[in-house]
Formats: C-alpha cells, structure tokens, sequence
C-alpha cells in the first residue's frame, strides 16, 4: 500500500489523532518575564512528559522535550533547542482554557543544535495529493488539537524575526511560519532507516523528517547534507537565494518520494544537486519552482520531472502520469 507523510496526517486525523494528545507536565518552565540580555531561561521535561512554554521570556535554552500549548509564547531574544532537546509547537489553541491561540514569536534566532527536533506550525490549507491510483485533497499539516483534523480550522501564526539555523538535528517540520531571516539547515537526520523516533514517533507514530511548507522567508534558504527518512519543501516563498545539495532519503513503505522540492516562489537563484533520490515531484502533485533569477542543477529551467514521480508509490495506471518543469521563470 502507498505511504505518504500527508496522507498518514489525514487519515490518522480522521481516526483519532487527538488519543496522542499530550497534557503538559508539571516542572516545566512556567509563564515568566524575562527581558533581553538577561541570563536565559530553561525549559526540560520529557517526550512523555514535556516542559510548557509559556508567556514572555528574553532568552530560551531547551534542554529537554517542551510544547508551546498554553497560550502565546514571545521570546525577546533567541531560543536555543540544546543538544538531543525537541520543541513542538503545532497547537492552535491555548489548550488549557480551550480558546485564544498559542502563537509564537521569536524576536532573535531560533537555534537546533546536534540531535535536537523542531515542529513548528500548522496549517489548514487543503491541497491536492497523489493517492494510491488517483488525486485526492487532504489538509497541509492540521493543527495537533483541531477538533476535526480531517476538516480543520485552526492554524498557527508562528514568526521568527532573526535566522532559522539547524546544525545536524534530528529532524526539522516548519509549516506557515513568517522567518525574516535565513534559513540554514547543515546535516541532520537519523539514517535512511526510517525507525519511530523521538517527538516524530510520539505526535505521529513516524520516523524523523525535514520538511518546509508554506512559509515565508525573508532571507536565503539552504538545506544540505541530510540523511533522513523524508525531506521536502513546498509552498514556501525564499525572497533570496534557495539552494538544495547532498541530501538522501528513504524508502519508506515501498516509497522513494523523498526531495520533494518544488512549488517555490524564489525571487534570487535557485540551485540543486549531489541529492538522492534528485530533486523530484514524488507523490506532491507539486508545481514548478517560480524562479526570478537562474535555475540550475536537478530542479533547473531545462529538467522536465515525472507528475507523479516513478518512485512514489502511485500506481500509473490507471493514474495518468504527465511531465513538467522543475522550474519555470519568475515574471514579475
């Protein structure tokens, strides 16, 4: 049977998501203010029993599991997730009270630091996806307690004013956040393997993954040297420069449909290559890279890619495969 990351979400969502739901554990960080060049604060706790972030902080160090889940969370200075720690922030609502939100706001740069997971953001948007034989609609990424995952409303409005940078984590999942800085993801991942693990297995019952979906990104967006399960981006739009190389993934379920980069808006250069599988539209029904300067390498102006990928799982027939562009020019 075919496997796709955004399928599992719809139809987990559709039978019972909200089981896994994870109730904050006491001994977290606390809602606190704290101001900007002060010493930092630490959140800790387990994947079983996370840490709570929480109201207003000058600098974050996450040292253990924590979730945003409990209101707005704005930190005026950086957040640091430590080595081996996880941040998972993908709660539209304060589910302490069952209303409001629990946006978060990061005034400096968001750090990932060796082994640490980040999830970030989610997203109701509905589009469209290869299933086994045909084209079906499932939401992007729901928010983890929307009452009706299959169907959802809620969403986030994650922003982070400096620099996303990852330097070998274990996973990365950002989805509609504002990042007016620079995105830098170098290494990462478990293997190709693709065992459950950490805060990917207790959300979703899933192995690591990198993903970047529908985001805004001021500056320059650059992920290399991966070795994970699953690595895409979509939707995103990367006013500078986007540049993908030498990242591998796995088979999952049968499916090879990792390097999912396309249905970008990139207004500087666009570069891809050393990656395997090469960039390709997998199972995404994705659309070609808008591009304003040059395109080059496996998602360049002349590649022409597979809708859905050989690789993907989708069965062709009775699906009718097409073939388009990697990337199309940017006019303005």
């Amino acid at each position: 049977m075919k496997f796709n990351f955004r399928t599992f979400f719809c139809r987990l969502g559709i039978g019972g998501l909200m089981l896994g739901a994870v109730v904050a554990g006491p001994g977290s960080a606390s809602a606190t203010t704290a101001f900007p060049g002060g010493s930092a604060q630490t959140c800790t706790g387990t994947v079983d029993s996370p840490g709570t972030l929480a109201g207003s902080y000058g600098n974050v160090i996450i040292t253990g599991a924590c979730v945003v889940d409990a209101g707005p969370v704005n930190v005026s200075g950086n957040l640091t997730i430590a080595s081996g720690g996880a941040l998972t922030a993908i709660f539209g609502l304060n589910d302490q009270t069952g209303s409001g939100n629990s946006n978060m706001t990061v005034h400096g740069n968001l750090v990932v630091d060796t082994g640490g997971s980040l999830m970030l953001g989610c997203y109701s948007l509905v589009t469209p996806l290869w299933g086994v034989t045909h084209l079906i609609n499932v939401p992007d990424f729901p928010c983890f307690d929307d009452p009706n995952p299959g169907a959802p409303t809620l969403n986030t409005q994650d922003v982070i004013d400096g620099n996303l940078i990852s330097n070998n984590p274990l996973g990365v999942v950002v989805h509609n956040t504002t990042i007016r800085g620079n995105v830098t993801q170098n290494g990462g991942g478990a293997g190709t393997g693709c065992a459950n693990v950490g805060i990917f297995n207790k959300y979703f019952g899933l192995p690591e993954w990198t993903s970047y979906e529908s985001n805004a990104i001021g500056g320059n967006f650059v992920v290399s040297g991966l070795n994970t399960c699953f690595d895409a981006a979509l939707r995103n739009i990367v006013r500078g420069n986007m540049t993908v190389t030498n990242n591998t993934g796995g088979v999952f379920f049968g499916s090879a449909d990792a390097t999912e980069f396309v249905s970008n808006t990139v207004y500087g250069n666009l570069a891809c290559s050393g990656n395997n599988p090469a960039v390709q539209l997998g199972d995404s029904d994705g659309l070609p890279n808008k591009v304003a300067g040059n395109a080059t390498g496996e998602c360049g102006f002349n590649v022409i890619l597979p809708n859905p990928g050989f690789n993907s799982g989708v069965q062709c027939p009775p699906c009718v495969r097409t073939f388009q562009p990697a990337s199309v020019k940017l006019s303005h």
